[in-house]
């Protein structure tokens, strides 16, 4: 006799006339040759775990805690009685697990953070138009991702380049902490011109094929940078961003402020021993000859930017401007010091919504006439952005990167050759 017919002899009850034939009695021979779908979910943890359980018959009984409490000998007697315990274990039977789970004792691993650090996150894109495009892409990417980790990471020219505002921000802060805030009279520009090999004569050549920013020493040593572009690139980047400004001047995202201005600067050198050389500029409007401003000037550092697929290169400059306060005879004194006049003629187109100014200058000092292009990022915003790290912390860092591409505009209009 096999185990089907000895189950099936010592439990098969007595028939019921009232069971339909839809609703078959399960065996174990049932049970072993049932479908996957049928185990697993009577296997399942909502199976184990329910208040309502359902028998063999697919009938609701009580709870686990009832059954047991009201269990019948038969129940207890039968072989299913042991197949049941073992597949719904007591509570009392969890409970020492639970406990221990929650009395463990503390690892001694070191802490991790559960989230990167703000200087260590990398940019997660939230919406794939904001992923940068070359510049003459017109459509955004189809990619679904923006890399194997869904992350942008900072590459090393712009960790470079905010890590270095910052740490001479912080570092200006502290130099002159016993002026209280100094932060108003900070300075950030990019000046358009050419790295000078000193030992060559000529723009400096260096063998890389993209924009490199030049080793401090090395260009302290070999080289030193010549501000300023020909007569007819000038104009010709004039006649660029007179277009931008009018193509869409009640547009907000694209619209430009523009200023003329005509002063003299008259510029001063002061060296002390054992401190840094400042320069003493009093500007002069030319039409009323008023004084405008009068500044001590303290260069904080520069860091140099070589474009070889372009004609012109950037010096990237942090200055401190201090209020130089002077009367009547304090000016007439000053004149007197004077080693430098530089008359500037000057157009400013202010892109309001990257926060960058565009400074195109017409200079004749010593007799010789120099065309100069620079670009100022608000100190404001740019402070602000610095206060904002924690709440958002890629503000910053795109709106670094916004006026290193302005600058990289300018630099690449500048050497279109027609």
């Amino acid at each position: 006799m096999d185990l089907k017919n000895l189950i099936s002899s010592e439990e098969r009850p007595a028939p019921d006339m009232s069971r339909s034939n839809s609703q078959p009695r399960m065996s174990i021979h049932d049970l072993v040759n049932a479908d996957d779908s049928a185990i697993r979910q009577r296997s399942s943890i909502t199976h184990l775990t329910n208040d309502e359980d359902v028998d063999m018959n697919g009938h609701k009984t009580v709870s686990l805690t009832r059954r047991k409490s009201s269990a019948t000998s038969s129940e207890v007697g039968s072989p299913f009685a042991e197949v049941r315990s073992r597949k719904q274990p007591a509570p009392e039977q969890l409970s020492p697990i639970e406990g221990h789970k929650e009395n463990k004792p503390p690892s001694r691993k070191p802490r991790r953070y559960t989230e990167k650090p703000t200087w260590a996150k990398d940019y997660i894109p939230t919406v794939r138009k904001s992923v940068r495009k070359p510049a003459m892409a017109t459509a955004a990417t189809k990619l679904s991702v923006a890399s194997i980790s869904g992350t942008i990471p900072r590459n090393d020219f712009n960790k470079v380049v905010t890590e270095w505002i910052w740490a001479n921000i912080e570092g200006t802060r502290h130099e002159y902490k016993s002026m209280g805030s100094i932060d108003k009279y900070l300075e950030l520009e990019l000046k358009v011109g050419h790295i000078w090999d000193k030992v060559k004569d000529r723009r400096l050549r260096l063998p890389v094929n993209s924009e490199t920013i030049l080793n401090v020493d090395f260009f302290q040593t070999d080289c030193y940078f010549r501000s300023g572009v020909p007569a007819q690139q000038f104009h010709d980047l004039r006649a660029y961003l007179g277009k931008l400004s009018h193509e869409k001047p009640n547009h907000k995202a694209n619209k430009f402020v523009v200023e003329n201005s005509h002063c003299v600067d008259l510029i001063a050198y002061e060296r002390k021993r054992d401190e840094k050389p400042t320069t003493g500029r009093v500007s002069v409007d030319v039409k009323t000859q008023r004084r405008m401003s009068s500044i001590h000037k303290h260069r904080v550092a520069d860091l140099v930017i070589y474009l070889p697929n372009s004609l012109y290169d950037l010096r990237l400059s942090m200055s401190l401007e201090l209020p130089y306060e002077m009367n009547d005879a304090g000016f007439e004194s000053f004149q007197k010091r004077v080693e430098l006049r530089r008359d500037k003629d000057r157009v400013s187109y202010s892109h309001l919504a990257t926060f960058t100014k565009i400074d195109m200058t017409k200079v004749k000092e010593n007799g010789s006439v120099k065309h100069e292009v620079e670009l100022e990022l608000d100190t404001v915003e740019l402070l602000n952005s610095m206060a904002k790290i924690g709440t958002d912390p890629l503000y910053y860092i795109d709106l670094v990167q916004a006026f290193l591409d302005n600058g990289r505009i300018v630099s690449r209009q500048l050497s279109i050759q027609e």
